[in-house]
């Protein structure tokens, strides 16, 4: 599973995000993450396409998952159950 975050440079809510993600991968190891500058062109790209109205916006395998303040509960309860 491939958690993308989309963010600017310099985003606090996105350092704090990838805090709580790299404590997921601790207890995940299929957990994949990749990092995409949202100003950067593939970055507008994806924006554009999911509507990402807030930093950071966050897809996982490709799709749309949420924007802004995500709850790492529920992105828990994505990876364990598929839904």
């Amino acid at each position: 599973m491939i958690i993308t975050l989309v963010s600017p440079p310099d985003c606090q809510n996105c350092a704090e995000l990838q805090a709580e993600i790299d404590e997921l991968k601790n207890r995940y190891s299929e957990l994949e993450v990749a990092h995409i500058d949202a100003l950067s062109p593939e970055g507008e790209k994806l924006v554009l396409q999911h509507g990402i109205l807030a930093s950071p916006g966050v897809l996982v395998d490709g799709q749309f998952f949420g924007m802004g303040a995500i709850s790492i509960e529920k992105l828990e309860s994505h990876i364990t159950t598929g839904s």
